[in-house]
């Protein structure tokens, strides 16, 4: 139910993004950090970062982005598998921004988080590449950028890291970091890593 009420929220969202945003597709460069973690961003890659072309997604005929979102995606099938790359990259990057955001209030604590995110890369690799040919394919790149942006705000809660004007609440949130993440990680979303593979 939860992630129904997701997938609907976020494309309603993304649609009238679409509708004011227009041409302005164009401005959101795909790109890979250092570390190897895809970033979107509205500048050109910088020196730090290695520019992507889009990735083919081998999941049928293209899509024709120009329809209105519900009707690239009308497929019940398709619906769950582009809710679960949502979730799956967004996660990703998610947890690369608590990463940096845990660098300037609590270093210690970075190495271990790192180690998590890294490992969890590995191990759901192809989901993760799964993932991002599926946004690719559906939705355009401000869509993209609106869905990670919406996910990231729901991350916020239950990893208890969202930003604080506090840096004593900040430093707090950062110990328990690396222990809320792999929770976040083995527990919350468990089945999408199966569905955004199960292709047709």
């Amino acid at each position: 139910m939860r992630s129904r009420f997701f997938m609907r929220r976020w494309l309603v969202i993304a649609a009238e993004a679409v509708a004011v945003t227009g041409a302005a597709h164009a401005a959101v460069f795909k790109c890979k950090g250092a570390d190897g973690t895809l970033v979107l961003q509205d500048s050109a890659c910088g020196p730090s970062t290695q520019a992507l072309h889009p990735a083919a997604a081998n999941d049928g005929p293209p899509v024709n982005l120009s329809l209105p979102l519900d009707q690239r995606v009308k497929n019940p099938h398709d619906k769950r598998r582009l809710d679960a790359a949502v979730h799956i990259t967004g996660l990703q990057s998610g947890l690369r921004k608590r990463i940096e955001h845990c660098q300037k209030h609590a270093p210690e604590q970075v190495p271990v988080m790192q180690s998590l995110l890294d490992g969890w890369r590995s191990e759901r690799a192809a989901a993760i590449a799964a993932s991002e040919r599926l946004m690719e394919k559906y939705l355009t790149a401000t869509e993209r950028v609106d869905a990670l942006a919406q996910f990231d705000r729901a991350l916020s809660s239950p990893i208890e890291m969202s930003i604080n004007s506090d840096p004593a609440v900040n430093a707090n949130n950062c110990k328990n970091a690396a222990l809320k993440m792999r929770q976040f990680m083995e527990k919350r979303y468990a089945g999408d890593y199966t569905t955004v593979v199960g292709g047709r």
